[in-house]
């Protein structure tokens, strides 16, 4: 029983080689559609996403397409887990200005917000602020 004998280096190759492949497999089709869509005049979105006219043509495609299929697949896993979470509250980030009031960002740390209206938001930074030792 002989065994090919496979660098690392060559394994990640042809792992690179088939990724590629595969993404333009999927963007082409995806083009496709797209042009489709502006050369039939229809529109790409509806109202809700379940009804968007270009993921029904996209799936409709997918079905001989097995790139495609799988692609879809795991997005859409992707998509439900994300808007599954069980964590419903919102995040925010909270920032300061330098002593010459130029606008930069810098992220000190994610705070998770109850409410997220200004006044809420603009409380929940001053009293991050304050636990961080940072004065006015």
């Amino acid at each position: 029983m002989a065994f090919k004998i496979v660098s690392i280096s060559s394994s990640v190759a042809e792992t690179h080689k088939t990724d590629v492949h595969n993404n333009r497999n999927i963007l082409a089709a995806i083009i496709e559609v797209l042009v489709l869509c502006g050369k039939q005049n229809i529109p790409i979105r509806d109202h809700t996403e379940e009804r968007s006219n270009f993921l029904v043509i996209l799936k409709s495609k997918a079905i001989i397409d097995p790139i495609l299929m799988e692609h879809i697949l795991l997005c859409e896993m992707d998509h439900k887990d994300k808007y599954n979470e069980k964590d419903s509250s919102d995040s925010t980030s909270c920032g300061i200005k330098d002593n010459n009031y130029e606008v930069r960002e810098e992220i000190l740390t994610f705070i998770h917000a109850t409410e997220t209206t200004g006044e809420a938001l603009a409380q929940l930074d001053l009293s991050t602020l304050d636990s961080l030792g940072i004065k006015e």
